[in-house]
Order: C-alpha cells, then structure tokens, then sequence
C-alpha cells in the first residue's frame, strides 16, 4: 500500500493465507490449521473449512512456493525474528494430556527446528508472539522464550479481556465496558467519568504499556472482533461486525408478547 492509497499486487500463489510474517522480503504465509464449520452465504448450510495437508508455505517474488513441513496442529500466534519465524502450536498428544503447546522455529529457506512440548496452562487461543526481545503473551502470563524454544515466566498478566494481541511490543486487549463492581473495579479507568461514554461502544479496545501493563490508550468498540497493528509511530485499529443471519427459509420469527 502506497500512502496516496494506491497498492502494488503482486500473486505468489493462489492458496487463502490465514496468518503471515515478513523477514528480509521472505513471506511466511500459513493457511487455516484449526477445526471449525462456515457458513455457506448462498444455501446458508454449514460445511468444513479445508486444511491443507502441508498450509504453511514460504513466499518469494520470482520463486515457486516452498511448502514447510510442519506438526499437524493449530497455529496458535506467529511471528517474524532475526533470520526467520518463531510459531506458536497447539498439536495433539497422547493421554493423559489431549493436547500439547510447542514452539517452532522457521528459516526464510524453509528448515524447521521444533521445541519440546511446554508446560503451558492457560487458554492460548489469543495468544501473541513479539519479536526482539522474543516473548510469549497470553491472557495470565507473559513468558521469555529462550534459544532452545524453552519458555520462563516473567510476570503474570494484571488484566487479561476477551481478546489479546500485539502493536509491535506493546499488548492490547479488548473487555467489556466495566459497571464498577468485582475485583476489576472501573479498569481500565478509575471511575466512570474516566472513560468513553456507554453509548459509544460497549466494549472497550485498551493499549497496554509493555512493562507495567498500565492502561495508556482506551478506545470505544462496537464490536470485540478487533485486529490492530501499526505503521511506524501510529497505530490502526480494524473491526468488523457479527451479524448472525438465519439460513434462507428459516427466517427468525418474531416473539410473542407476554401478557
């Protein structure tokens, strides 16, 4: 994308791509991995998303597609480091745990170099990733990732919302706008005058500081199915909204009154 709007497209191959992470002009593209139903928006019946038997693959403009030869599992978060790719998995396992978190590491040539099975336990399905230093966020915990695809803790997560990300090494997160009582109090505010009106969104976008996880930036949602990212020193914010439509002939009736 150009910044008088304008976009240079150049196809390197025809296969939808889920995730992605740029080093040194290399494109990692990753299809879906996980197991889930869509909706058809014609004959609205519910069919399997495909997953490809090899979906990440390494894309250069001027080469084929280069297939990467990873566990069969869900990729959880991804991200971009010094000469390569660090992916966060969650594969299968035996009993008497069904499932396992790993982290895996990518060249720009393709080789794989796989961690060992970590010891993680909180839900990983809004995990992140953030290079230099590389570091493993999730909703309880912030962990450091050593050289041999290990994790240590750091520091626990002070709030943790619905959602969970990265903006470069700053976490964000979006919750539900708080009324004031349990543990969470007004966070991400000290009071209700402290943030954005209750008719501008009920839920709330917060940009975290990477150290202290202090609240720095609250914005009004009108829907938690929020990306983020940056462009140098600003930060874009993307969202899109839910509508649950019922399939064709279906239509919802409306409810009766109650006398």
């Amino acid at each position: 994308m150009r910044p008088d709007g304008g976009a240079d497209v150049t196809c390197l191959d025809g296969q939808p791509a889920v995730q992605i992470a740029l080093c040194d002009g290399v494109l990692l593209a990753i299809g879906n991995t996980e197991h889930r139903m869509r909706r058809d928006p014609r004959s609205g019946h519910l069919a399997p998303l495909d997953i490809l038997d090899r979906p990440a693959r390494i894309l250069v403009p001027g080469r084929d597609p280069a297939p990467v030869d990873l566990p069969t599992g869900t990729v959880d978060a991804v991200t971009a480091t010094d000469g390569g790719f660090v992916l966060l998995l969650t594969v299968s396992l035996s009993a008497p745990e069904p499932r396992g978190r790993q982290l895996v590491s990518i060249a720009t040539d393709g080789a794989v170099r796989l961690g060992p099975i970590l010891e993680l336990y909180s839900n990983l399905s809004s995990a992140s990733l953030s290079p230099n230093p590389l570091r493993l966020y999730t909703q309880k915990t912030v962990y450091r990732v050593l050289d041999d695809l290990t994790v240590e803790p750091i520091r626990p997560v002070s709030h943790h919302g619905l959602r969970l990300g990265l903006i470069g090494d700053r976490p964000w997160t979006v919750t539900y706008r708080p009324r004031g009582i349990g543990r969470r109090g007004w966070w991400p505010g000290t009071g209700p005058d402290d943030l954005p009106p209750r008719e501008a969104g009920q839920w709330l976008f917060v940009l975290l500081d990477k150290d202290s996880d202090r609240p720095t930036t609250v914005v009004p949602l009108s829907t938690p199915l929020t990306t983020a990212g940056r462009h140098h020193r600003r930060h874009g914010l993307t969202g899109r909204q839910r509508r649950n439509r019922a399939p064709p002939g279906r239509e919802r009736r409306r409810p009766r009154p109650r006398v």
